[in-house]
C-alpha cells in the first residue's frame, strides 16, 4: 500500500489562477493515481529518485504497476500541504488518507486494504526544462486525525 500511497499522495486541488509549479507536480501526479496510469505518476519522478527506505525509479515502477491493477478505483485526500521553497529546490511535506477498491479477483478484495493513511516528505528540483521532479520520499503512517 505504501507505493500506491506515494502515486496516490499527490491529489491537490489547485486554488485559482496561476498553479504553482510544485504543486502542479504533485497535481498531475494526482490526476495520475487515480487514472491508475503509472508511466505518467514515473515521468514526474527524477532519474536518480530515491526512497527514504532505498529503493529507486525501477522498484517504485515495478510496485506502482501492480497496486494500480489490482485497484479498481482509488481515491486521495491530501491535508496540511506546507512546501517550503529553496533557491533552485522545494520540500512537500503532507498528510495523505486513500482509500480503494480492490478488484473482486482471486481474493484480492479480501487482503488488500481499503484505507490507509500516510504523513510524507517530498525533496524536488526541477529539471533542465523547468519541470519540477521528485527527488526523494519519505513516509511514515499517520494515526488518526
Amino acid at each position: 500500500m505504501r507505493w500506491l500511497c506515494l502515486a496516490g499522495l499527490f491529489l491537490v486541488t489547485g486554488c485559482g489562477g496561476r498553479t504553482d509549479p510544485v504543486r502542479g507536480t504533485i497535481e498531475e501526479i494526482a490526476v495520475a493515481a487515480e487514472k491508475r496510469d503509472a508511466s505518467t505518476v514515473m515521468s514526474r519522478l527524477s532519474p536518480g529518485f530515491q526512497a527514504a527506505d532505498g529503493t529507486g525509479r525501477a522498484d517504485v515502477e515495478t510496485a506502482l504497476r501492480g497496486y494500480f491493477a489490482a485497484y479498481e478505483s482509488l481515491e486521495v485526500r491530501i491535508s496540511d500541504l506546507k512546501i517550503e521553497r529553496a533557491v533552485g529546490a522545494a520540500r512537500a511535506r503532507f498528510r495523505a488518507d486513500l482509500s480503494g477498491k480492490p478488484r473482486q479477483i482471486s481474493g484480492l478484495d479480501g487482503w488488500l486494504p481499503r484505507t490507509a493513511s500516510y504523513r510524507f516528505d517530498l525533496r524536488l528540483l526541477p529539471d533542465l526544462r523547468g519541470r519540477w521532479l521528485v527527488t526523494s520520499a519519505g513516509w511514515e503512517e499517520a494515526s488518526g486525525r
